[in-house]
């Protein structure tokens, strides 16, 4: 491994990303669904359905609000839509080879995790962040009123006394969660060009996985003080108050998602030394 080799690729290939049509295409979503947001909150305050806080008004938190439903389900080609599907491209258009004979293998797998993970979770953190402050020019700053049912949070969920106490605080842990979200994701997605090699169909795949596994995490039920712990990936990734997330659940989705895009860039790695 030759660090200056990868920061040599590491600065091409992000120049190559952020002029890529995927990454735009990825940004303009990102900006509709916050412009979404934003018309909705701004027309709910215009009728008198305006929210208790602004912490609720953000998307990644109140997810029945029509952008925030698109955003949990549209979420993971977000993510992959900046840098996740080069890999793949690369071998279909034999770009690949270059690359490995000018860098060597090991330099460019690097490469490709890094960025991959990098412009899944940048991309996530940006949107928050903006439609975070986009909200806060929508109303005065009230801070979630405990017991209140359109801001109560579930026990036991991750931050959940942070909510009330540091609302801040907690958003910006949320922000670094979903970001991580984001970054595994984009592994994933970028793993899979392993074995799919046309853009579309891997842009499908991942999102079908996250639809899979949801539909499959409701035939299993984890039961604490009463209550059905979250466990599907669509839900975990996002800060929503009427879900019970534990922390374990949370990363450990992550954990499950990482690992499994680990063993496929490992498993690959060594066919080709073979």
């Amino acid at each position: 491994m030759n660090i200056n080799e990868i920061k040599t690729l590491i600065k091409a290939e992000t120049k190559k990303m952020v002029s890529s049509l995927s990454f735009l295409f990825s940004i303009i979503i990102g900006v509709g669904l916050i412009a979404i947001n934003f018309i909705q909150q701004i027309y709910n305050r215009s009728i008198g359905m305006d929210q208790v806080s602004v912490f609720e008004k953000c998307m990644s938190i109140h997810t029945d609000f029509y952008a925030g439903l698109i955003y949990v389900w549209i979420f993971p080609l977000l993510v992959a839509l900046p840098y996740s599907t080069s890999m793949a491209t690369d071998i279909k258009s034999r770009y690949y080879d270059q690359l490995i004979i000018r860098f060597g293998r090991k330099n460019y797998y690097i490469t490709k995790f890094v960025l991959a993970f990098s412009s899944g979770a940048l991309v996530i953190f940006l949107i928050q962040a903006i439609d975070f402050l986009l909200m806060l020019t929508t109303d005065k700053i009230y801070y979630p009123i405990p017991h209140n049912l359109s801001a109560a949070v579930n026990p036991g969920s991750f931050c959940s006394v942070l909510y009330y106490q540091n609302p801040f605080l907690f958003y910006f842990i949320w922000m670094i969660v979903s970001a991580i979200w984001g970054g595994v994701t984009a592994v994933a997605c970028c793993a899979l060009g392993f074995y799919i090699k046309n853009t579309g169909i891997l842009l499908a795949t991942i999102m079908m996985i996250f639809i899979a596994e949801e539909a499959l995490s409701d035939f299993i039920s984890i039961m604490i003080n009463g209550l059905s712990v979250e466990l599907g990936w669509i839900t975990l990734k996002s800060a929503d108050i009427v879900s019970l997330n534990p922390w374990w659940s949370i990363f450990g989705g992550a954990l499950i998602l990482f690992a499994g895009s680990i063993v496929l860039f490992i498993i690959n790695i060594n066919k080709e030394q073979i």
